[in-house]
């Protein structure tokens, strides 16, 4: 089969990272595949990579492949079928017909997360839309992941000898769930824990706002936390306003154990990176990461669904009321971070399942998927 692939493949942030990895994934088929970049968003980071699947053209396509935001996908009648991979983070369950466009012009859309699935195919039904919804295993671009550890960031002198947990995103984004994750961490652990914290920002940010956060957080918690005896807390921001995928792996091993709990439903590639990198992640235990990989890999928090009340969206004009999304537990959050740090025989017991991911990753096949519609 002739696949066009669209997507944002040369970006430099979640969107382009996840979209590069399905790219690959498709290049692993038999099949023939060009690909054309787009750009979600006004101020993309990127530098001159390119595909050299983008040098091919052919004169007709049999499947269409779209990672984009649902109102920009578009219907290609030449095409026998046409596939949305759309911005999807939460869980619908409550939309009109109206409202789904975009999911109508689609024969299939693929989701990582079988709680978008589920929520889909309820709304469909419902809505009598014959659009199938495809269950699809999150992938890696395994070329950016060396086999062997690279040269780590350095640590600050007052961070060395320390279990170091880290955090890779926006701190300031409610989505994002930093916020929680310091206050867990400052719940559970003082200054005389051998124990750090980095926040690894995906750009360059204001560092009054990140202080200013750190600071709502800590009086949060009481005035029993006074500056001594409350546990390190260390920022880095990128010097280039975002970090390639080397700068990416050089974090992995910087840190000891990477905390996200986003209220996305979806698989993080940073959690799957560093799940590779024998990292210790530590997810919601209802997204997609986990779906996939489970105790045995990851540690999981106790996660609650809840309306997603969130304003910071990327079409701002889009209805998006009816969806759900999943918080973290705060207290057990705290306690599975004590637990990922005083247990080390449960943290080699992972490590030791991680180092067979590569394999499973260099597994994942969209042959079957593109050919039956299914996994």
């Amino acid at each position: 089969m002739n696949i066009l692939f669209i997507g944002p493949y040369r970006q430099y942030d979640e969107w382009g990272y996840k979209s590069r990895a399905v790219l690959k994934s498709l290049q692993k088929t038999s099949h023939n595949i060009t690909s054309r970049p787009i750009f979600l968003s006004n101020n993309p980071s990127f530098d001159n990579y390119i595909e050299n699947t983008e040098q091919t053209i052919f004169d007709n396509y049999d499947v269409i492949i779209q990672y984009v935001l649902e109102p920009h996908a578009m219907y290609f009648g030449g095409a026998s079928k046409n596939i949305g991979i759309f911005n999807y983070e939460t869980i619908p369950h409550s939309r009109s017909k109206d409202l789904l466009i975009s999911e109508i012009l689609m024969d299939e859309i693929w989701t990582d997360s079988a709680l978008i699935k589920d929520g889909l195919e309820n709304i469909f039904q419902k809505n009598n839309i014959e659009t199938k919804v495809v269950n699809v295993p999150p992938t890696l671009d395994l070329d950016s992941i060396p086999e062997q550890p690279t040269q780590a960031l350095n640590r600050e002198p007052e961070l060395q000898n320390r279990f170091m947990f880290y955090y890779i995103g926006n701190p300031l984004d409610e989505k994002e769930g930093c916020r929680e994750i310091c206050t867990a961490y400052l719940n559970t652990f003082t200054s005389h824990d051998a124990v750090g914290f980095t926040i690894f920002t995906d750009s360059q940010l204001d560092q009054q706002e990140i202080t200013n956060m750190l600071e709502e957080c800590k009086k949060s918690i009481g005035n029993h936390a006074s500056s001594y005896s409350q546990p390190l807390i260390n920022v880095k921001m990128p010097q280039n306003n975002f970090w390639t995928g080397v700068d990416k792996i050089n974090i992995h091993t910087y840190g000891d154990s990477l905390v996200s709990v986003s209220r996305s439903v979806c698989a993080s590639s940073s959690v799957l990176e560093a799940a590779i990198c024998q990292k210790s992640p530590i997810v919601n235990n209802q997204n997609a990461a986990y779906e996939l990989l489970g105790e045995e890999n990851l540690w999981g928090v106790d996660s609650y669904t809840d309306f997603c009340l969130y304003s910071n969206r990327p079409l701002p004009y889009r209805y998006t009321g009816g969806e759900l999304w999943n918080k973290p537990n705060i207290e057990s959050l705290g306690k599975v971070m004590k637990n990922c740090y005083i247990n080390k025989l449960e943290r080699d017991q992972k490590k030791l399942a991680n180092q067979k991911l590569r394999k499973q990753f260099e597994n994942i096949s969209y042959e079957k998927i593109l050919d039956k519609g299914s996994i």
